[in-house]
Formats: structure tokens, C-alpha cells, sequence
């Protein structure tokens, strides 16, 4: 009986030790969704755009002097700016245009309005700020990127 026991023992380890040994084959699937999010986004640069649309007659002179030369703005909806300059202050129709912005647009973030325009080939460019009615402007004029240096101006919305 001895040996049955035995035998039994050995066979139930045997029998064990081959089971656990057995190989298996362990297949992950993993599932990969790529998601493109197309998300639209509308800049404005100021919750005060509308209000600098339109017609601002000014004037312009030298750092250190009162500005008494012409020089005034027809900002418009597309973000274009018309500059004006000697022309008659009041009137639009006779004012000479010598700088009307095509690559450059005008930019507005509260009260502050930034313009680049050429002006016999030459670029310039504007730094100013409005009062908090949209009525009165100033700000200076530089000349390539520089937004001061140059020039000054002043302008009341029409």
C-alpha cells in the first residue's frame, strides 16, 4: 500500500506540474479611435469693435508741437483703414487719400487702436487710444514698425 500511495503521490504532482505548464497564448486587443476635433473660433479683438467704425477727422504734427496738420482715419467694418492726409478735415469726398492699408489691418483690443499704412512706400505706423465713449483719439505715429518717434495725432469721431 505503501507504494500506491506513492505512486498516487507522484502521479498527482506529475499530472500538476504538466498542467501548470502548460503554454498559453495571451491575445490583447486594444482598440485605437483617433478623434479629430474641428472647433471654429471667432477672434475679436475687442468687445468695442463696433464703435470705432467710421470717420475720424484729426490732425497731426512733430513730437513737442500742437497737431495742426490734417490727418484722419475712416476706420470700417473689414478692418481696413483709410488714412487721409491735408485733405479738407470735414469733408471725406475732398480728402486726398495717400495711404490706404491692403496688407495691414487695423486693431483695436479695448480702447487701444494700433494701424500700419503706406505712404509713398513707405510704412508707418500708429499707436493711440480712445476715450471710453469713442469720441476722442490720440496717439503718435512711427515710422516702419515703431509706433512712435515721428509724428502725433489727434482725432474726434464723427
Amino acid at each position: 500500500m505503501k507504494h500506491i500511495f506513492t505512486l498516487f503521490v507522484i502521479a498527482f504532482l506529475f499530472a500538476t506540474i504538466f498542467t501548470a505548464c502548460k503554454k498559453q497564448t495571451v491575445t490583447n486587443t486594444i482598440y485605437v479611435k483617433d478623434t479629430l476635433v474641428t472647433k471654429t473660433i471667432t477672434v475679436k479683438d475687442t468687445v468695442h469693435g463696433g464703435n470705432i467704425i467710421g470717420y475720424w477727422p484729426g490732425t497731426y504734427n512733430s513730437p513737442g508741437n500742437y497737431p495742426a496738420s490734417q490727418f484722419s482715419f475712416l476706420f470700417r467694418s473689414d478692418s481696413t483703414v483709410r488714412i487721409y492726409i491735408d485733405g479738407n478735415v470735414g469733408d471725406t469726398a475732398s480728402a486726398v487719400s495717400f495711404g490706404e492699408v491692403t496688407e495691414g489691418v487695423y486693431r483695436i483690443i479695448n480702447y487701444t487702436v494700433t494701424t500700419q499704412f503706406v505712404v509713398g512706400g513707405n510704412l508707418y505706423s500708429t499707436y493711440g487710444t480712445t476715450d471710453s465713449s469713442f469720441i476722442f483719439y490720440e496717439g503718435t505715429i512711427g515710422q516702419g514698425l515703431q509706433t512712435s518717434g515721428f509724428l502725433v495725432d489727434i482725432a474726434h469721431k464723427q
